[in-house]
């Protein structure tokens, strides 16, 4: 399996500094399809859906719980994340 990719990591950081934040920056009725989201995420735009989902997916509950009730990011929750956003990003050709 390859590594993640600059762009992908870039794209996974903004996403997860955008939860932190609480900054996401493209609303939900802005996204209809699969060629949205890949348009949006190469301009730069940050997606809760999607971050959620990719949450969801791959990292622990553990790790989930430190991230929402401490404010907390471990190193095995950006370990899952970027796991995620990895395999999402080179499934939507975007490397």
């Amino acid at each position: 399996m390859q590594k993640i990719t600059k762009l992908q990591k870039q794209i996974a950081d903004a996403h997860i500094n955008a939860k932190i934040n609480g900054s996401f920056q493209c609303p939900p009725y802005a996204i209809a399809s699969k060629e949205d989201v890949i348009r949006a995420l190469q301009e730069g735009y940050t997606i809760e859906g999607l971050y959620n989902e990719i949450q969801y997916r791959n990292v622990s509950i553990t790790s989930m719980l430190y991230q929402a009730v401490h404010s907390y990011t471990t190193k095995a929750y950006k370990q899952a994340m970027y796991k995620g956003f990895k395999t999402l990003l080179t499934n939507l050709n975007i490397k």
